[in-house]
């Protein structure tokens, strides 16, 4: 599956993970995710974005492979707050997800652990207005 993003957020993230340092094995392992899928991906504008595509301030709904549901927005890393339910997409779970369609499933790696999740729903949200001015980590 190809990725298909706005040219502008495709251009802040790859600034933001080419800046970004690395902490740790999964840091690296999510940034070099997130680094192939926006050197492969395909630009549009706005209005030729589908719904049904899990990307920046879009709220989504996984399903665990224990049967569990989370409701999840993806955001900039200083946005992200697990108490309101906001991930990085610099996370490992973020990061694998990005990009992805309802009814995909993703497996994701934190340590040695992997995880299966099923995308269920995304909905259509306000996206992120405008990713300008300085990158930050």
């Amino acid at each position: 599956m190809t990725l298909l993003i706005e040219k502008i957020e495709r251009d802040y993230l790859l600034k933001m993970v080419c800046a970004a340092t690395p902490q740790d094995d999964n840091d690296i392992r999510t940034k070099l995710l997130l680094k192939q899928k926006l050197g492969s991906c395909l630009t549009c504008t706005k209005d030729q974005l589908p719904d049904n595509i899990v990307l920046l301030g879009r709220i989504f709904s996984i399903k665990t492979s224990f049967g569990r549901k989370f409701n999840l927005k993806l955001v900039l890393p200083g946005e992200a707050d697990i108490k309101e339910n906001k991930i990085s997409i610099f996370s490992a779970l973020g990061s694998c997800v990005y990009g992805q369609k309802t009814g995909d499933l993703i497996k994701w790696r934190v340590d040695d652990m992997v995880e299966e999740v099923e995308i269920i729903n995304v909905q259509k949200s306000n996206r992120i207005a405008a990713l300008t001015g300085p990158v930050k980590n």
